[in-house]
């Protein structure tokens, strides 16, 4: 064998023993931020991280290599995320073929916004709603709105609508002008049923864990969204500063089912009975009207915890007639000793809800708010 081929099979064979011997296999040796490969990795990393949050780099510290099968780097840097600047660290495993992988992101110490213990932004797609920052996203699988004050006040209180976002919305824009933020949880035909309230648990915890929302929003029940506001309160009567109730369906045998049912003076439904059904997975109408859930027959949770309730509703409604709903429930509630007021519209029907003026809804959740524990 010629000398010079011997040479190149020696270098060949020995080369990874004398990459070894030199540090460069097994362990990292620091190269410079600059190189041209290091920034490559770099973008990678900051990529492939942002599928999952939002994150930009702003300045890389320190930059270390290792060659093993093509070539690892460990990437020290500051990455704006949170809204302040927070310090990670992250491998990217350069392949013989040229292609990268992020084999490790770890964020170093705590974000600006945990060291401060300030909520975290919410996500999602941003957009106005009256003026005001609204964001949709989701939560478990449901759509879910957030708007934004502009100020938000102090212990940062909420208003929670149980159904039809953005219809009749005068109070719920002199809230969030006020210093409320408002909330919505998409799970239509679920009526308020246990599967309603599993759904809203987890916006619950995800709104007042990660974004410092006050653990007791105050609730507004217009129509059938009385059902589930109703039924989160008596489930979690610690987790509820007031409920507001508009017109509201306090009976699902009123509405849907009345007439059509022979359950009540209303015309009712024949297709959201039947989702009502679903909803709450009875076999059959008997079931149904056996059931003891409404709110109607469950308002001991919500006076032993003292909350305040307050309803607004015409006395000529003929879809949700108001004596088998929101009188029923103002009678039972002062048996109860629990806190109540009454609004009637004289002549009313359904619709419109709400008032012309809505400072008493308002005066209603900041008197709330005021006495909240």
């Amino acid at each position: 064998m010629k000398p010079t081929i011997l040479i190149a099979v020696t270098s060949l064979l020995l080369g990874p023993f004398v990459a070894i011997c030199q540090g460069q296999v097994g362990g990292f040796r620091e190269i410079p931020v600059t190189d041209k490969d290091v920034i490559a990795a770099t973008n990678f990393a900051i990529k492939t991280q942002g599928k999952t949050e939002k994150v930009a780099l702003t300045k890389i510290l320190k930059a270390e290599i290792q060659v093993v099968a093509g070539r690892n780097f460990r990437i020290n840097m500051d990455v704006r995320v949170d809204g302040g600047i927070r310090n990670a660290q992250a491998t990217v495993w350069a392949k013989l073929d040229r292609t990268y992988q992020l084999t490790k992101w770890e964020w170093k110490g705590k974000s600006r916004l945990e060291e401060k213990g300030e909520p975290k932004p919410f996500p999602g797609k941003v957009s106005k709603w009256n003026g005001f920052v609204r964001h949709d996203f989701q939560v478990d699988g449901a759509n879910v709105i957030v708007v934004a004050p502009a100020k938000p006040l102090p212990g940062r209180p909420w208003a929670w609508r149980g159904e039809f976002f953005g219809a009749f919305p005068n109070a719920d824009i002199e809230l969030v002008k006020s210093g409320w933020h408002l909330a919505y949880v998409g799970v239509p035909n679920l009526f308020g049923s246990p599967k309603a309230v599993a759904r809203w648990e987890k916006f619950h915890e995800v709104v007042v864990k990660d974004h410092g929302l006050h653990r007791k929003p105050g609730f507004i029940g217009v129509s059938r969204g009385a059902l589930y506001c109703m039924s989160w309160a008596a489930a979690h009567p610690d987790k509820t500063l007031a409920v507001y109730l508009d017109n509201g369906v306090c009976d699902f045998k009123s509405w849907p089912g009345g007439k059509l049912k022979g359950l009540g003076t209303g015309q009712g439904s024949t297709g959201e009975w039947q989702n009502v059904l679903k909803a709450f997975d009875f076999k059959d109408d008997k079931e149904a009207i056996a059931y003891k859930g409404n709110p109607v027959d469950n308002l001991a949770p919500l006076a032993k915890a003292k909350l305040p309730l307050l309803l607004v509703y015409g006395d000529s409604d003929k879809v949700v007639p108001h004596k088998e709903n929101s009188e029923i429930v103002y009678d039972r509630y002062k048996a109860l000793g629990g806190s109540v007021e009454k609004i009637v519209k004289a002549g009313g029907d359904h619709h419109p809800h709400g008032l012309p003026d809505p400072r008493p809804v308002v005066e209603f959740f900041e008197k709330a708010w005021s006495k909240r524990k």
